[in-house]
């Protein structure tokens, strides 16, 4: 079986992610861990940021009071 190299699962995970985003969804980094398997959603971010794609990031507070981020594609 061929091991893929660390910047192919990035760049899948980008990608999933990038079109999770088109279609309108949001989400925190938890939700990411949990949906994607991606444990860094900020450098997921900065690489389609680098792209020329642009987010919203509104801060939500959770029902446990953490303030988070809650990402989605900026509609141009």
């Amino acid at each position: 079986m061929e091991q893929m190299l660390l910047s192919e699962i990035k760049e899948t995970q980008t990608k999933r992610l990038l079109r999770f985003f088109r279609k309108g969804g949001n989400l925190t980094s938890f939700e990411a861990y949990l949906k994607f398997g991606i444990t860094q959603l900020g450098r997921c971010i900065s690489d389609l940021e680098n792209e020329g794609h642009t987010f919203n990031r509104p801060r939500v507070q959770l029902k446990n009071g953490k303030v988070v981020c809650r990402y989605s594609l900026r509609k141009v």
